[in-house]
């Protein structure tokens, strides 16, 4: 199956405990949720120009927690965040 919707190539991609999404960082600066049965884009953030608006830079690392509540994404900025997958809100501060 193919997703359509990155600009430019893919750097990370996990997928989610009930196999039924999954979520894929791109140098396009953005992170985007799919829904496996249809490739149906589900979610998408853009990179920020400033910190505290999330991530700055590239998503090179994306994983899930094993119940799949939390979305963990790594960037080029050196900062980590973590997604509350429930309400796609960012849980806390950046981890630096």
């Amino acid at each position: 199956k193919t997703f359509e919707g990155h600009e430019e190539m893919i750097t990370s991609i996990a997928t989610f405990p009930d196999g039924k999404r999954i979520a894929t960082g791109s140098v396009d600066k953005t992170i985007r949720i799919w829904r496996l049965e249809d490739g149906r884009e589900m979610r998408k953030w853009v990179m920020k120009k400033s910190p505290l608006d999330d991530h700055t830079n590239t998503a090179f690392a994306l994983d899930i927690s094993p119940d799949g509540g939390i979305l963990a994404s790594g960037s080029k900025d050196r900062t980590v965040n973590l997604w509350d997958t429930t309400t796609w809100q960012r849980k806390g501060d950046p981890l630096k």
